[in-house]
């Protein structure tokens, strides 16, 4: 004969509620932080995906002894995705004469946003690398740039969501996080290391 303890198997409706009850305090509090992070895994892959395109750029001058330029495939919309060009003609234009190396595709995530600094005095819709490596402006000077990837859906004070790569004037890519509005070692002013 079995014994009632034996009988009994599984859960009462109580004991069952409270671990649903249990469950879904526990996803309403997770659930922000998991979209946090994906969302801060999307910056890093976008961060990446234009830190490697700016490599290829400059290692393609180098490689072939000419101009390579990174541009907006849609004018000075960064955001549009980028094209990657030798530029033969050297006037800085996707044209007839270029020849096109690659294309990157626009960034897919409507809360990420991407923008370029150009130096003080010269602004440009491109990044342009010389033969020897450089990065150069319009005007022949050196062209020390620096690009903002951040996420817009946080608050505009967050610089956690905010990343920077910047661009030497010897063409030497370093990327930062700004810890505060007035980072001098991550600043937006365009004057990289």
């Amino acid at each position: 004969m079995k014994t009632a303890a034996a009988r009994r198997r599984g859960l009462t409706l109580v004991e069952l509620l409270v671990v649903l009850a249990v469950l879904a305090l526990l996803a309403a509090f997770t659930a922000p932080a998991a979209r946090d992070y994906q969302r801060d895994l999307a910056l890093a892959s976008a961060t990446t995906r234009i830190t490697g395109l700016l490599a290829a750029a400059r290692s393609e001058a180098l490689r072939r002894q000419a101009d390579v330029i990174v541009a907006p495939i849609a004018g000075q919309d960064w955001n549009s995705g980028w094209r990657l060009f030798v530029d033969h003609k050297g006037n800085g234009r996707y044209d007839d004469a270029a020849q096109l190396l690659s294309t990157s595709p626009a960034l897919t995530q409507p809360y990420l946003s991407t923008a370029m600094v150009a130096n003080r005095t010269v602004t440009q819709g491109y990044v342009r690398y010389t033969g020897a490596g450089f990065a150069i402006n319009v005007d022949g000077s050196f062209g020390a740039r620096t690009f903002e990837i951040r996420r817009n859906d946080v608050a505009t004070n967050s610089h956690r969501a905010t990343r920077r790569i910047k661009i030497g004037a010897t063409g030497r890519l370093r990327l930062c996080t700004p810890t505060r509005a007035n980072d001098s070692t991550c600043s937006m002013a365009g004057e990289a290391d």
